[in-house]
């Protein structure tokens, strides 16, 4: 079965890290399982003409295991894409990310226009003709020349409405967000749709009235394979490369952003560090800059005898995530809506006890593995964080409890599970 599979968000992320979202590893850990899925030959493109022209040619370049496996690649104007990077290479020009960022702001007006002109290339005769299945994880249209050939069963796929359903917690020009609703108004009831959670299926289903439920699946994301346990000295690596004081930490991974609840879980933090006079705990969020990052480092300076407990990371590459969070006390994640939520799931992977919201897709990933409260309540947020910090064998449980639930979660499940879908649709 040949699969062609857009890796557009891929192509973003090379040279823009706040882009490295879930949305971008999810992409990123599906095309090496379809890679590596027997009975399934993958084609990978990019309909995104920015993601070609800055991003694309050098993430293939890095990417040991596009060519392990023998992939093949069809991109737009693809030979003046792979000269360009290979100019830029040799001669040692590396663009500073606030550049790529503010070219990658700036061209979104124009990047629309290309796609609503059909004029940002076509993938090849011969790949189409050979194809059964056109997938995109990423919040792009399929274009009217794919849509047209009937023997191509096309897939979306859905990580969150979260822009729809509280659209006061984005900028209003933050591109995937708005990519969704192209997409939503582009379903129709032959296309299929992979969802992440049963949560985001049924938002799904109240947003997008034209699309068939039939056709819509549920694939749990997975975790990657180098999250597990760590050891004593890879934690005190870590620790040293991000400033991490001695002593007990509560974590917190995420975009700083509205929709994450940073503020609430610092005020509860500050509260209980007061109320219950413990001096050694500190709060250690990771994670890049993201919409309103100002308000949020606001909070951290609200008492300034306190601000110092407070450790901001910034963006931790993945090598560095197992170690922190291993290291720390309890994983914390009071956010307000999530369509998946992997930072909880990758923490009960390491074997930290987690604090979550009983919100939105939450309860489906944790589920009797933490700890879960309202994101609105405080007392709630503060009686969990100092129940784990004072309570060994309460971390024990839900240590144990989080490994065990984490096991049910898989990248080479979900590849299994999305190759069903495809051939459920063929058939």
């Amino acid at each position: 079965m040949r699969v062609i599979y857009d890796i557009s968000v891929l192509g973003l992320g090379q040279y823009l890290r706040v882009a490295r979202t879930g949305i971008y590893r999810v992409a990123e850990e599906q095309a090496l399982g379809l890679l590596q899925a027997d009975g399934c030959e993958v084609t990978f493109c990019s309909l995104d003409p920015l993601c070609n022209t800055f991003h694309m040619a050098g993430y293939l370049e890095d990417q040991e295991f596009f060519k392990t496996h023998g992939s093949s690649c069809v991109l737009y104007d693809s030979k003046i894409v792979r000269r360009f990077h290979r100019w830029r290479c040799s001669k040692g020009i590396h663009f500073p990310e606030r550049v790529i960022a503010a070219l990658y702001w700036a061209s979104i007006p124009g990047t629309y226009a290309l796609r609503k002109m059909e004029i940002t290339g076509r993938i090849k005769r011969f790949v189409l003709d050979e194809a059964r299945v056109f997938h995109t994880p990423h919040y792009i249209k399929i274009p009217a020349y794919i849509r047209e050939r009937r023997h191509i069963r096309r897939f979306y796929a859905v990580h969150d409405l979260a822009f729809l359903k509280y659209p006061g917690y984005f900028r209003k020009n933050f591109l995937p967000y708005y990519g969704i609703q192209g997409v939503l108004g582009d379903l129709t009831g032959e296309d299929h749709v992979i969802c992440v959670s049963e949560s985001t299926k049924s938002d799904l289903l109240e947003y997008a009235g034209r699309v068939d439920p039939e056709k819509v699946s549920v694939v749990y994301p997975g975790v990657s394979g180098t999250l597990f346990p760590r050891g004593r000295e890879e934690i005190i690596r870590v620790r040293r490369k991000y400033g991490i004081p001695e002593g007990p930490y509560a974590l917190g991974v995420s975009t700083l952003e509205p929709r994450k609840n940073l503020p609430h879980l610092m005020d509860c933090f500050f509260s209980v560090v007061q109320e219950e006079k413990i001096g050694d705990l500190n709060l250690v969020l990771a994670g890049t800059k993201g919409w309103k990052y100002e308000e949020i480092l606001q909070s951290t300076c609200r008492i300034k005898d306190l601000r110092h407990r407070v450790i901001l990371t910034g963006f931790v590459p993945e090598e560095d995530l197992a170690p922190l969070y291993s290291g720390a006390l309890f994983f914390v994640y009071p956010s307000l809506y999530e369509g998946f939520g992997l930072p909880p799931l990758e923490a009960m992977k390491c074997g930290t006890p987690v604090i979550t919201s009983n919100v939105s897709s939450l309860p489906e990933v944790v589920g009797d593995g933490g700890l879960m409260v309202s994101p609105r309540d405080s007392d709630a947020l503060c009686q969990a964080m100092v129940s784990l910090y004072r309570d060994e064998s309460l971390r024990r449980k839900f240590s144990a409890k989080a490994l065990e639930r984490a096991r049910n979660f898989s990248w080479g499940k979900a590849a299994r599970e999305t190759i069903d879908c495809y051939r459920r649709s063929l058939s």
